[in-house]
């Protein structure tokens, strides 16, 4: 290998290797653009797109479907969540719709409704709402987790008040995207070790308080987003929640960069379709132990890059 240049003479033949020995690796695709390689992650996945697709098929549901996603910031919770909701198209549904509300930027519970009555709009249009509640384990009012309790009449009543009237909601998907917590056994640590010493049963005690037991029986489905770090400590015969695995976090960068550059950058497309990118800068991309801010500072990698009229990178 002459590492001063960017062609191998043996490049087709490790081509060939890669294309031979990917055949061989489960993924799951969703709407062409979210690929999972990782176990848990394809078996989550899948599970989110099962409970969307009975739902969306139901002529008059009692609530909204309401599922929780987790994962380091900048992870790509919303965006999975979209890719499965956009794969759901052609099932006989009717559209969906996204709708985000950022409820860290919500000073009061009154400020809700005017989001309910935006979410109620798209159901008199016609469609099925996919709604963000991003941050939504933030405080409120200096209490932590202080919005669930306005959260729990709309999630199992479809309804909200505003100035005292109840309006209905409608058939509705409510994904809740935690900011501060990691995944979903973080979040629910509390209710989980409920039963243990002294100082477990307080925090019990203060997540019931707060209604955290409440919101959690509501739910009726729960997505952790892997982040983009890779882990040296991984080990592939340890337990199953240890995933994902550093072959799985790699295909998963390999995944967002093709993506993104599809997106920034067509013009690195050639006749066949295929991403012109040297070795050294998808080695480089792949192989960074750690990206201080997730899948946000990947991308910003690519938005800092010289491609514009490139045609390679």
């Amino acid at each position: 290998r002459d590492w001063s240049s960017d062609v191998c003479s043996s490049d087709l033949n490790e081509d060939k290797i890669a294309k031979d020995l990917l055949d061989q690796v489960p993924v799951a695709i969703f709407a062409g653009a979210l690929r999972a390689y990782d176990r848990s992650e394809i078996e989550s996945y899948r599970a989110l797109y099962s409970l969307m697709f009975d739902y969306v098929r139901q002529t008059a549901p009692p609530r909204p479907l309401s599922v929780a996603v987790f994962g380091p910031p900048g992870a790509g919770k919303s965006f999975g969540v979209k890719m499965v909701a956009k794969a759901l198209e052609g099932c006989g549904a009717r559209a969906i719709e996204n709708l985000t509300f950022n409820l860290s930027q919500y000073q009061k519970p009154d400020e809700l409704a005017a989001a309910f009555h935006l979410v109620r709009d798209v159901v008199l249009r016609g469609k099925i709402p996919l709604v963000f509640f991003d941050e939504f384990d933030t405080a409120l009012e200096s209490v932590s987790l202080g919005w669930l309790r306005y959260l729990l009449t709309p999630m199992q009543d479809a309804e909200f008040v505003d100035r005292g009237t109840p309006h209905p909601i409608g058939q509705s998907i409510f994904v809740f995207a935690g900011g501060t917590c990691n995944n979903y056994r973080e979040f629910a640590r509390p209710f989980i070790e409920r039963n243990g010493d002294e100082q477990a049963q307080k925090a019990f005690k203060d997540f019931k308080s707060i209604k955290g037991p409440d919101f959690l029986s509501r739910l009726r489905g729960t997505l952790d987003i892997p982040g983009l770090d890779l882990d040296a400590k991984f080990d592939p015969y340890g337990p199953t929640d240890a995933f994902p695995c550093e072959a799985a976090i790699l295909f998963r960068r390999a995944n967002i960069l093709a993506f993104q550059l599809s997106q920034k950058a067509p013009n690195l497309l050639d006749g066949d379709k295929v991403l012109q990118v040297s070795g050294p800068v998808v080695r480089a991309l792949s192989h960074l132990p750690k990206f201080e801010h997730g899948n946000r500072s990947f991308e910003a990698l690519l938005d800092m890059s010289h491609l514009v009229g490139a045609d390679k990178f």
